[in-house]
């Protein structure tokens, strides 16, 4: 139920861009994202622990595998695409090599294959360009994949402590900073960039008891600060991504 539930969002999500980038709109966040400047956010309803949560968010628009297959599954998307008369293009994932190009664009038909001249001057079977993709064990690049709220600054914190406060569904959130490489050294683990801003409540990390590798905020304190937690925890959780880069992972026109 759960892979169906993402198979459908994915497909909505890659249909609405397709038609936004077709009709020279400028991107949107998905329905039930928020916007905070050019970055989509998802405030969760439910609760999971810290991996199941950065699974969850790959999950709404990204692949943890090193092969992606877009056959069947774009049904629904092109359907759709087609219902409305607008243009429809396929994206078909081969085989991925570091530093390879990893896609190809299939015309279906006249419609489709004058779109895609508009969109990116390509014929059949154009190569797209580089791409790269998360190896086992590997980071995906942030540009590919939704993951786990990544705070740069205090103004971005500033929001996602306001819209936190303003909905009170949840008393904690889980971020994507974790410390589990090497302990005291927090990391955002989308892309292993050092944690350069933070809002840890005073005294905090403090990895009570042994096992708090995970970052999460929590408006336990009046302040809404960071606090490090058992990564094993059911908490809320954030996901974040850049508008207009949470579909298609694999190909961009």
């Amino acid at each position: 139920m759960e892979k169906t539930k993402s198979r459908s969002y994915r497909h909505t999500v890659i249909a609405e861009t397709l038609e936004d980038k077709l009709n020279g709109k400028s991107p949107r966040c998905p329905a039930g994202w928020k916007q905070y400047k050019n970055h989509c956010y998802y405030f969760s309803s439910d609760k999971m622990s810290w991996f199941e949560a950065e699974r969850k968010c790959r999950n709404m628009g990204a692949y943890l595998k090193s092969r992606v297959e877009f056959d069947k599954s774009m049904d629904h998307a092109i359907s759709w695409l087609e219902q409305k008369e607008d243009i429809l293009a396929s994206c078909t994932a081969q085989e991925m090599e570091p530093d390879k190009v990893m896609g190809s664009l299939q015309k279906h038909n006249a419609l489709a294959r004058e779109a895609l001249d508009k969109i990116a001057a390509v014929k059949d079977q154009a190569k797209l360009e580089k791409a790269h993709y998360e190896k086992m064990g590997e980071p995906m690049p942030a540009t590919m994949q939704d993951k786990l709220n990544q705070i740069q600054n205090s103004n971005e914190n500033s929001w996602i402590k306001k819209t936190i406060t303003s909905k009170l569904v949840k008393q904690q959130y889980w971020l994507g900073a974790a410390d589990h490489l090497k302990e005291g050294d927090w990391r955002w683990m989308n892309d292993l960039s050092k944690v350069q801003y933070s809002g840890w409540h005073p005294n905090e990390p403090n990895n009570y008891g042994g096992n708090e590798d995970c970052a999460l905020i929590s408006i336990a304190h009046s302040s809404l600060s960071w606090n490090d937690g058992t990564c094993k925890s059911s908490l809320g959780y954030i996901c974040e991504n850049q508008k207009g880069s949470m579909c298609l992972p694999c190909c961009k026109v």
